[in-house]
């Protein structure tokens, strides 16, 4: 619908039923920003886009008080930095946010589904920064998490993370932490504290990453803690290295 090459600014609009070109200067569906273009969306409604409803460049995205729902190849894509606040992401497929450095607060994520590892938010060789958020019904194709950190620094603090499923039926985490396999290796080093982790098919946490992961001060779903690296009853914690005591 939208391709834009300098700075652009959208209050309160509606962007929907639109499908990208094949090549990929045209990506988007919705919109698609070009090399250091920066956006910012205040409001608004992204809805039924057959490709991306958002896809940026070399320039940052910043999203506040939107809704995006039912777009089957992603909601929000690309960018130097991503920052999106008060948002609603629900029913969007190919993974909802994907991006390189994150900043998400405030915001829903209901009902999406993921493509490969990835979930409903996913971080890769960056940061991610994830508060105060919902992230409920994720269903993903295989292994993988509802939130996917890979090789990247990551901070999560009160949020709700349950529901997360798999197409494979042993599979399914909360949170799925993983690295580079080339060398020198990237590892992910992650802190997770005062959210709740409960409900997920497979596991709360599954850290396969040479990093650090700090878990402490987290609800697992049992007063008595994670199950896996713990002794609890709640949503599995696998990790060898990791720290998560004490436990809400």
């Amino acid at each position: 619908a939208v391709q834009a090459f300098g700075d652009l600014t959208l209050n309160n609009v509606n962007v929907q039923n639109n499908r990208g070109a094949s090549n990929a200067t045209a990506q988007g569906g919705g919109i698609s920003m070009q090399d250091a273009a920066n956006l910012t969306i205040h409001g608004g409604t992204f809805s039924n886009n057959q490709r991306k409803a958002i896809s940026g460049a070399n320039g940052s995205i910043t999203i506040d008080s939107a809704t995006f729902t039912n777009n089957p190849n992603g909601a929000v894509s690309g960018g130097q930095t991503v920052q999106i606040s008060d948002s609603v992401f629900d029913a969007n497929g190919e993974g909802a946010v994907t991006g390189s450095h994150l900043n998400i607060s405030d915001s829903t994520f209901t009902n999406n589904t993921g493509t490969g590892t990835r979930g409903a938010v996913n971080v890769e060789r960056g940061s991610l920064t994830l508060s105060n958020s919902t992230i409920k019904d994720t269903l993903l194709q295989t292994l993988g998490g509802a939130v996917y950190i890979f090789a990247s620094e990551a901070t999560l603090t009160n949020n709700i993370i349950t529901g997360t499923r798999s197409n494979v039926s042993t599979l399914g985490s909360g949170i799925y932490i993983a690295d580079t396999v080339d060398y020198p290796r990237t590892a992910s080093n992650v802190t997770v504290s005062n959210n709740c982790i409960a409900g997920n098919l497979a596991d709360g946490i599954q850290h396969q990453s040479v990093g650090t992961l700090n878990a402490q001060n987290n609800w697992w779903g049992a007063s008595d803690g994670p199950s896996g690296m713990g002794s609890g009853g709640g949503n599995s914690l696998v990790s060898t290295t990791a720290t998560f005591i004490p436990f809400l």
